[in-house]
């Protein structure tokens, strides 16, 4: 397991159709991405973990 970090409040476009997520999240374990979604779906998370919020940047996970 690498550092951990949360990506919230972001547009996301996960590439599976040409639908944009608003109030999307990206979790991010080491160089794994855990979770790309709607950020309500992340449920519980480690308090520890740091979370930032990208106002409403666009962000596309996964892709390169």
């Amino acid at each position: 397991m690498g550092k951990q970090l949360i990506l919230k409040g972001a547009k996301l476009f996960l590439g599976m159709d040409e639908s944009v997520i608003d109030g999307g999240a990206v979790w991010v374990d080491g160089e794994v991405i855990k979770y790309a979604g709607p950020a309500a779906g992340l449920g519980d998370v480690d308090p520890n973990i740091e979370q930032v919020d990208v106002g409403g940047q666009f962000i596309m996970p996964g892709m390169s």
